[in-house]
């Protein structure tokens, strides 16, 4: 947990009952997605990358994009 929730936030239960909630919702939406993609017969689910490829997969995503995993993060400059 970041140090400035820490130290700065009153009341840090009511964030993370916030954030629980998020993430349910969160879940909710990517199940209907899934179900909606199955519904129309469209043959692949594409969602998630190299940092949350395994909730993407949980999920029902049947492609997902690692290539920083792979190959490392990308040089910009």
């Amino acid at each position: 947990m970041c140090n400035f929730a820490k130290t700065n936030c009153r009341c840090l239960s009511l964030v993370l009952c916030v954030f629980r909630q998020l993430m349910k919702i969160l879940g909710h939406i990517l199940l209907c997605c899934a179900k909606l993609a199955q519904k129309a017969e469209l043959p692949a689910i594409s969602m998630g990358m190299s940092g949350d490829y395994e909730t993407a997969i949980a999920f029902g995503a049947t492609h997902v994009r690692v290539g920083s995993a792979i190959f490392g993060a990308r040089d910009y400059t």
